[in-house]
């Protein structure tokens, strides 16, 4: 079973929507998951509220997180992102700025499958002009990934920092469930995200939850990383695997 990380933030009574999900790690199933938005979840650390000057030091202890599961491999590589699209019946399209890059898939096994690291937590950093957004992922968790989906639950901190004078504009904690689906052969990827948007006091943003969609440009193929950040993905890789009892898939070193 794939290592699960406990959640970080404190959560009281489920409101708004459910979804039924599988969540599989890299050999089975375990089975349906009734997965749900909460009322409210804990406030944000001082240090992380608006006007505090942003320091890298008070964010969580990055990429300490354990396990591994497989991917499609039109879901690897180096992907870049532009822009969020939100759909409203009745509504034009609106359109937001929101480009970010992010790899998927750090090793490949003995039989050529690809396999992504339990990484979390993990910043990903936004340009918006006279700003940018820190996503701080806490939590990505695959709940379903077959030969055309994989759907992701991410729990996250949006901090917006001023590039005028350094400071914290806001920090938005949002809970959300991200669906992948390919697009064009090698080059897109179309997905599709819901979720809800919560104050740095833990209170909801929204009366029900949002729903967006994007398209991922393929910026670089598949490439193994053995070690980055100060992490050996190779061996940690080797060692999930034979901790898990799947010898016949060990890389070649």
């Amino acid at each position: 079973m794939l290592a699960c990380l406990a959640p970080l933030l404190a959560v009281l009574a489920p409101i708004v929507i459910s979804l039924e999900a599988n969540c599989q790690n890299a050999k089975e199933s375990t089975g349906a998951e009734h997965l749900e938005f909460r009322a409210t979840v804990a406030p944000v650390p001082l240090k992380l509220q608006a006007g505090a000057t942003f320091e890298e030091t008070n964010l969580p202890p990055q990429n300490t997180g354990k396990g591994w599961y497989r991917i499609p491999s039109w879901f690897a590589g180096y992907w870049h992102r532009d822009a969020l699209i939100e759909k409203k019946f009745g509504y034009p399209d609106r359109r937001q700025v929101s480009q970010r890059d992010m790899r998927r898939g750090y090793q490949a096994d003995h039989r050529g499958d690809i396999w992504h690291p339990r990484n979390e937590p993990f910043t990903v950093r936004v340009d918006r002009g006279d700003s940018y957004d820190l996503n701080n992922t806490l939590e990505m968790k695959p709940l379903e990934v077959s030969a055309n989906k994989v759907v992701l639950e991410i729990h996250a901190m949006g901090i917006r920092v001023s590039k005028a004078d350094g400071r914290i504009i806001s920090n938005i904690q949002k809970r959300e469930v991200h669906t992948f689906r390919p697009g064009r052969p090698g080059r897109t990827i179309e997905a599709e995200s819901t979720g809800m948007g919560y104050d740095q006091q833990g209170r909801p943003l929204l009366d029900k939850p949002f729903r967006k969609y994007y398209t991922e440009f393929l910026k670089a193929s598949f490439k193994p990383i053995r070690s980055e950040d100060g992490r050996d993905y190779f061996n940690d890789f080797c060692d999930y695997l034979q901790s898990t009892n799947q010898y016949d898939l060990l890389p070649a070193k």
